[in-house]
């Protein structure tokens, strides 16, 4: 599974509606959970340091959040929700979906196959001492 440095579709037998705009085209085999997933856009350091709670860094809180994410036919995320959070109550969760829409996906898989309608599932990993500043480090 793939970390961020700071995680199906069950057809009833229905009547065929519409493609949903993000389904892979006509005989295309669904991609479902993208479990190695192939970054064409990532956030930039300074989102990343600007997304950690504010209490939680005054604090020096470490935390984690678990963001489960849809992929879009051109490799963005939406539909993206919290898995979980630890520990719960200083925002790290909100911090995670909001960083979360800040990915993109290359478009096609190793095999081929469009990332479109697949879940990408984005660990993220909180830790203040990552965002200290370094002039702080004076070398001795």
């Amino acid at each position: 599974m793939w970390i961020a440095p700071l995680f199906l579709l069950a057809l009833a037998a229905q009547p065929q509606a519409a493609a949903a705009p993000n389904a892979p085209p006509a005989g295309v085999q669904p991609v479902g959970e993208i479990t190695d997933p192939i970054w064409s856009a990532t956030p930039a350091a300074r989102a990343l340091m600007s997304a950690y709670p504010d209490a939680a860094q005054r604090r020096e809180k470490i935390g984690v959040a678990v963001v489960k994410c849809t992929a879009k036919a051109d490799g963005a995320l939406e539909a993206c929700q919290l898995v979980c959070e630890q520990p719960a109550g200083w925002d790290f969760g909100a911090a995670a979906v909001r960083l979360s829409y800040r990915y993109q996906l290359k478009p096609t898989l190793a095999d081929g196959r469009s990332v479109a309608g697949g879940t990408v599932t984005v660990p993220f990993h909180f830790n203040p001492t990552f965002l200290a500043p370094m002039d702080r480090c004076d070398g001795r």
